[in-house]
């Protein structure tokens, strides 16, 4: 593989993508092989799949190289930046404890967004940044189309300046209060029909652990994230089927959970794969190519490919995501008849703020509507009787 080289660190092999000479005077630099989410490659196999992403990257700038298109600017190292500069500030920042005590993904998601902002105004003095500034670039990025974005970015910059003026750098934030326009949340319920076409798919292609994830989606509730890292450990039989016991990463609520029979049969089924293809990986899923733990990028990469050739014959489809499966799962609890706190047991949200998040997860079916009528005329009808008897 082009670029890839192993290096030995004290727990063990490194894997960095390395250009070469002439490419580093171009402008591209030597970086350790890291998912999305920032974590680094642990196996061979992780390594090779980055390093063809990054190499996919090279052949796209060689191409607009032929026609003058310089290589990406690589971020200024620590010292290269000015004291006293936007790039010094989110430097300051990501090393204060503000920035490194938060969860992995989140200090992921804040870099990501500190990148975006640096390319902005990393050589601008942070003093020189007015409220009318940053308004306008606002305005810019909410004039890309991509409003989500647009809002993140914000709330970041907001957060790195209230950082440098706590610490004496600005005499105000020039980001405080913003008004940002909010953002209807996405909401988009998997149909039965669409579960089970992608389900037959990704089993008919030879990805059951992708079926498996699925189905465990929308009957658990639970974030990709955990249950890709979902330990083969914490799924123990329980009488005739099996629970799970996770801790999710986000907010840190520890569930257990009994497996819908669906979810078991999948399970079962995952058992004697594991058994028969020796599988080592220590999660309940795992990459049906490699046999190793997945990694969100590849998962998502062969997630959509699945999606795209179930979408040929149906096409509502094409704009499921997989984060969409907790919401599916929260409103057929809902429309089951769950409580709020039988919800909460499951999804691991905290129950005062239950019924805020509800908005968001819960879909008002036509059938939830019908349910409610149907108990309405059930009440009024014994209501009714209950009077006749008295009257008799």
């Amino acid at each position: 593989m082009p670029y890839l080289i192993e290096k030995r660190g004290s727990a063990g092999p490194l894997w960095f993508w390395q250009p070469s000479t002439e490419l580093r005077k171009a402008g591209w630099r030597s970086e350790r092989l890291r998912h999305s989410d920032g974590r680094p490659a642990a196996t061979l196999d992780e390594a090779v799949e980055l390093a063809k992403l990054r190499n996919a990257e090279l052949a796209a700038w060689r191409k607009g190289a032929t026609t003058g298109t310089a290589a990406p600017a690589a971020p200024p190292m620590p010292d290269e930046v000015r004291p006293g500069s936007v790039a010094h500030i989110i430097r300051l920042y990501k090393a204060s404890a503000r920035f490194t005590t938060k969860a992995e993904k989140t200090r992921y998601e804040y870099g990501q967004l500190l990148k975006v902002i640096e390319a902005w105004s990393g050589d601008a003095p942070v003093k020189a940044l007015s409220r009318e500034t940053v308004q306008d670039y606002y305005q810019s990025l909410w004039d890309t189309g991509k409003k989500a974005k647009a809002n993140a970015v914000l709330r970041v910059l907001r957060i790195l300046l209230k950082f440098a003026w706590d610490n004496g750098h600005v005499t105000h934030n020039a980001a405080e209060k913003p008004g940002m326009v909010s953002i209807a949340p996405r909401l988009r319920i998997w149909s039965d029909e669409e579960i089970d076409r992608f389900v037959a798919a990704a089993d008919a292609a030879g990805w059951p652990c992708i079926a498996d994830a699925v189905v465990y989606g929308v009957y658990l509730g639970q974030r990709q994230g955990d249950l890709l890292a979902l330990r083969q450990l914490a799924v123990q039989p329980d009488g005739t089927g099996y629970s799970i016991h996770l801790k999710q990463a986000k907010r840190g609520a520890r569930v257990a959970i009994p497996l819908h029979p669906r979810a078991a049969a999948r399970q079962r089924a995952a058992l004697a794969r594991r058994t028969e293809g020796g599988v080592k990986a220590v999660t309940a899923l795992w990459n049906d190519s490699t046999k190793a733990p997945w990694s969100a990028d590849t998962f998502r990469h062969q997630f959509s490919e699945i999606r795209a050739t179930v979408a040929k014959e149906l096409p509502s489809i094409a704009d499921v995501w997989f984060m969409d499966t907790r919401d599916t799962a929260v409103t057929k609890l809902a429309e089951a008849g769950c409580t709020v706190p039988e919800i909460c047991a499951i999804t691991g949200h905290d129950e005062p703020s239950a019924y805020q998040i509800l908005k968001h997860y819960l879909s008002l079916t036509g059938e939830m509507a019908a349910a409610a009528i149907a108990k309405l005329v059930a009440h009024e009808e014994a209501k009714k009787a209950k009077a006749e008897r008295t009257a008799n």
